[in-house]
């Protein structure tokens, strides 16, 4: 795959997946962007070994939700190396838990077309590693 046409369909699927996420397609949006051997961590944890494990676990939360209102931003991508970053703000509404928000930044690890990593940070994790972005993207905006 040559440079020129790497670029701009990795800038693609990143748009597709922000979309994915804001029509509140969780698990759509894992099953069709993320590499069979995508590696989950959240806050440097292992949070998932594949992505069948990844859907697994979220699948329990997810499905039950009445509502997502999905509010996701790119935040930084870096598209020669294969990092996009967002920031997620989503809101949902879950019979057992009501109403909540999310609260966090995915660093999305690509190669070719498909995300191969995802590092998650939530909590004082999340600001962290939000303004480490922003900052960097400040310097070279998204």
């Amino acid at each position: 795959m040559s440079e020129g046409w790497a670029e701009p369909a990795l800038r693609q699927q990143i748009e597709g997946l922000v979309a994915m996420l804001n029509r509140g397609q969780v698990l759509e949006a894992l099953e069709q962007f993320y590499a069979p051997e995508a590696r989950v961590f959240e806050n440097d944890y292992l949070f998932a070994e594949d992505r069948l494990e990844a859907l697994a676990r979220q699948r329990p939360f997810i499905e039950p939700c009445l509502s997502i209102d999905g509010d996701v931003r790119l935040v930084y991508q870096d598209l020669g190396r294969g990092i996009s970053v967002l920031n997620n703000q989503t809101r949902f509404d879950h019979p057992e838990y009501g109403r909540g928000q999310i609260d966090g930044i995915h660093v999305l690890y690509w190669q070719g077309e498909r995300v191969v990593r995802e590092n998650y940070f939530s909590g004082s994790k999340a600001g962290e590693a939000l303004t480490f972005w922003e900052t960097l993207a400040g310097s070279d905006p998204a």
